[in-house]
């Protein structure tokens, strides 16, 4: 990153005196003000967007990494990224996709991703309108054919044959008069055509009814007006679909014209709206904790690598596997999460429904900096209060009466579970430990379950399918099969109740891997499940001999001392 003499000044004041809180604040000003007005320049000299930039600068944009700051600063580019494939099971994006994101959302005034997506379920809407319909017509000749099948000639055959395109030919003239409702201009030869469909609809619609006349059966008769009622609603509610997608597809052509015509002080000031409200959000991670927030990446100080980020998020979806168990997901998605140059604990923006986490955690706790954004989202999407009130009624809480004491003494309760007792130390109180182990933690009782299997993250559909396909690669030949479709099997057949199945897999699969940590704590629980206690106790023993301090651990100790004393 090339510097003019304005932005070289704060970097060689803060040079020669680090310390100096003038200089600190100075310097964390300086990455925001280069994107700023680096932006602006490029969006007012109108050559296309800032994608060029933000790829050539992407070491600055991304993590704050200066040269003339940071001797090793290619070296630590290089640490950052080692590792940093795509995680599966939450969006991560750093600054540059942020703000290239940021940008053509509102180069396309951020109304069109809307529409295409409202296109899109239209569309879905329409498809299901035929199919329910081509349902109806099918429905409706078979109880004729049933009924008349006695009495039935060649025209009674034709006739039934012919229903359909009474349909289209009545959905046409449908279309046809919203159409002219609507004031859209009709010729007179239009008119007269569409009279004389009418008149052929008439001539058609008489022979029907005299088809129905022969039905001798109330019942059958009711079924057949039935189904000519819900055809017609069907036919309604595909024409209005069909008026919403073409009135869509114009708004859409109108934004493309007015595109080319948005004012670049428009598209700047925005942008530099929704860039001041990231900076705000990672001031205030550093405000709260009454530091100074510098963007600039210092000598010394730690931080966020990818594989580093994706081991916290593990982590915390090990220990609170139900995070993502809310309505709020059914609605909006899980939360994305933004990497951003800063230091403090990450927070979370629920405008955006994203994890805010600044590069830098304090004191290289980066475990206390997600879980710290993770317990507001907790928070934020306890609507009913259902958590907090169950945590209130411990038993330091009781006589507690403030909502905002009650949750900061729960964000500090999580920070504690997600950074010591996942570690085995027991700092908690013993109430408090049994609160989170019940209302937060994995089961005690059953298997370790990763995320991607988790019965809530799948549909219905979803889970038969994988397993179905997991079943048929594993096969009979269980110890010829790949190790990572045994241990999908094993944790697919468990969640079946097929405990027997899940025994043999995930022991074929400890068979290719005797190390495996979650392996052999799953193999301990289902070999309980099929009263093999001495397989049960040897997987438990192996288990605590890999890592001897951990939740697991004193979980998997407290099974060994059950089982000896039965």
């Amino acid at each position: 990153m090339k510097f003019d003499a304005k932005a070289q000044q704060p970097i060689r004041e803060y040079a020669k005196d680090p310390a100096n809180s003038l200089n600190q604040r100075n310097l964390g000003a300086l990455y925001w003000s280069i994107i700023q007005e680096t932006l602006g320049q490029i969006i007012r000299a109108n050559k296309g967007g800032p994608e060029d930039f933000l790829k050539k600068e992407a070491d600055f944009v991304n993590f704050g990494l200066v040269p003339e700051v940071l001797e090793d600063a290619e070296q630590i580019s290089r640490q950052i990224r080692e590792e940093g494939a795509a995680y599966p099971h939450i969006k991560i994006d750093c600054a540059a996709d942020w703000l290239t994101t940021t940008y053509e959302r509102i180069r396309e005034n951020d109304r069109r991703e809307l529409l295409e997506n409202d296109i899109r379920l239209a569309d879905r809407q329409k498809h299901r309108c035929e199919k329910e319909i081509a349902q109806l017509q099918q429905s409706r000749r078979e109880t004729f054919m049933d009924e008349l099948a006695s009495t039935a000639d060649a025209s009674t055959a034709d006739l039934i044959d012919s229903l359909e395109a009474i349909d289209e030919l009545a959905m046409g003239i449908m279309r046809s008069r919203r159409s002219i409702a609507k004031g859209q201009f009709f010729s007179v030869q239009e008119r007269r055509d569409l009279v004389a469909r009418e008149n052929k609809l008439r001539d058609m619609t008489g022979r029907y009814d005299a088809l129905m006349t022969r039905i001798k059966i109330d019942e059958k008769k009711k079924e057949l007006k039935s189904i000519a009622e819900q055809l017609t609603e069907q036919f309604t509610k595909f024409l209005e679909t069909e008026d919403s997608v073409a009135k869509m597809e114009k708004e859409i052509q109108e934004i493309q014209l007015k595109q080319q015509n948005i004012s670049l002080i428009e598209v700047e000031a925005r942008l530099n709206t929704e860039i001041e409200y990231i900076r705000d959000l990672v001031l205030l991670c550093a405000r709260r904790l009454k530091g100074t927030s510098i963007a600039i990446l210092r000598p010394k100080e730690p931080f966020f690598t990818f594989k580093e980020l994706q081991n916290c998020l593990d982590n915390i979806m090990q220990f609170d596997p139900k995070i993502f168990r809310n309505d709020r997901v059914n609605i909006f998605g899980k939360p994305s999460l933004l990497l951003i140059p800063g230091n403090g604990n990450a927070l979370y923006d629920w405008k955006n429904n994203r994890f805010l986490v600044p590069l830098t955690p304090p004191g290289g706790n980066f475990m206390a900096s997600i879980a710290t954004a993770i317990i507001e989202y907790r928070l934020d999407v306890d609507e009913d209060k259902i958590m907090v009130t169950s945590y209130s009624k411990l038993p330091h809480l009781k006589k507690v009466r403030s909502i905002l004491q009650i949750k900061g003494s729960l964000i500090k309760d999580y920070l504690t579970w997600m950074t010591s007792e996942a570690r085995g130390y027991k700092l908690l109180p013993k109430e408090t430990r049994q609160w989170f182990e019940h209302e937060i933690a994995p089961s005690k009782n059953d298997i370790y379950c990763p995320p991607e299997l988790q019965q809530f993250n799948l549909t219905q559909e979803q889970f038969k399918q994988l397993f179905a396909e997991v079943e048929q690669r594993v096969g009979s030949q269980i110890d010829k099969a790949d190790k990572s479709d045994l241990w999908r099997a094993s944790i697919l057949n468990y969640q079946q109740g097929k405990f027997e199945r899940a025994w043999e897999c995930i022991k074929a699969f400890i068979d290719k891997d005797s190390k495996h940590w979650f392996g052999l704590f799953n193999m301990g629980m289902i070999a309980m499940k099929v009263t093999r206690k001495t397989e049960a106790a040897k997987a438990f023993n192996d288990f605590c001999g890999i890592n001897p301090q951990s939740w697991w651990t004193n979980i998997v100790r407290d099974h060994l001392r059950r089982m000896t004393m039965s």
